[in-house]
């Protein structure tokens, strides 16, 4: 199974997927982690996050043949991304998770520095105004500071993950 956890910058979702791959046991690809490992140059022309998610995907894909399980951690804000993963993953379930945060949160997280992400409040603008409707079905999971049992929770429930 792939799950793809998607969400604008600074909503939350790097640090929910981190902490869902931890609770699944399953493999976890960031694209800021990627573009960052794989690529000499930061590329966040289109064709560049082309290369990023093709990079993802293709590391994915590998990761399947011994984890049952993948979680990718990326904006995903173009149907046309949606689609290139749908069609680079035919065979395999994919369960879709949309990370939001309100926007006063949003621009707080955004204030700080992050690990992986370049993302700032700039960059959230024009992300969020490029952002296509996740047409696919998925969950929408709303997070705070002091929500993330909850969102785990709710998400192994859509994910119809039976803990042992």
């Amino acid at each position: 199974m792939v799950i793809a956890i998607t969400g604008l910058p600074g909503s939350g979702k790097s640090w929910f997927a981190k902490k869902l791959s931890e609770k699944l046991n399953a493999t976890y690809f960031n694209s800021d982690q990627v573009r960052n490992n794989a690529f000499s140059k930061k590329d966040y022309s289109p064709q560049g996050k082309i290369q990023v998610y093709k990079k993802m995907y293709n590391l994915a894909q590998e990761a399947l043949k011994t984890n049952n399980t993948v979680v990718l951690d990326a904006t995903f804000h173009k149907q046309s991304t949606r689609d290139s993963l749908k069609a680079h993953f035919p065979e395999v379930e994919i369960k879709w998770i949309k990370v939001v945060a309100n926007e006063t949160l949003i621009i707080d997280r955004l204030s700080k520095k992050r690990q992986d992400s370049d993302a700032d409040y700039n960059v959230y603008q024009q992300i969020k105004n490029e952002e296509e409707d996740l047409r696919e079905e998925h969950l929408t999971l709303e997070s705070t500071n002091e929500n993330i049992n909850q969102m785990i929770a709710l998400a192994l429930k859509h994910l119809d993950y039976e803990q042992a």
